[in-house]
């Protein structure tokens, strides 16, 4: 589903050209939905070894809370590289992807000034 409305905001730059950009509420909505990202990554820490039942016992044994904290942490400490990796590629896709999305109208706004049009 498409939406037709616009967002317009002014923008300027580095050689204090004023433009006005026009960005749909579609483009916006996707790059809010690029937010399960982070569901995904929460998931990943409910399935691991360290979400279990028995590593909550022992949390608790030794006073700790047993969240989303305590996985990540130990999944760093016991795996740093594989965990580096896995984040890195999901940052990068989202921030590759946000990029493309808002600077894509910076480009064609520029492309349409010089070609005068």
């Amino acid at each position: 589903m498409v939406i037709n409305e616009s967002f317009k905001f002014d923008y300027l730059d580095d050689q204090i050209k004023s433009y006005q950009l026009t960005y749909k509420y579609n483009d916006i909505m996707f790059s809010l939905c690029l937010l399960r990202i982070y569901f995904i990554f929460r998931f990943l820490l409910t399935i691991s070894k360290y979400k279990t039942s028995r590593s909550a016992r022992v949390c608790r044994l030794y006073g700790e809370k047993s969240d989303y904290q305590f996985s990540l942490v130990s999944l760093f400490n016991d795996e740093p590289l594989k965990f580096l990796s896995i984040s890195l590629i999901l940052l990068l896709i989202f921030f590759a992807l946000e990029i493309r999305i808002f600077e894509a109208y910076i480009f064609l706004c520029k492309l349409l000034k010089k070609s005068g049009q």
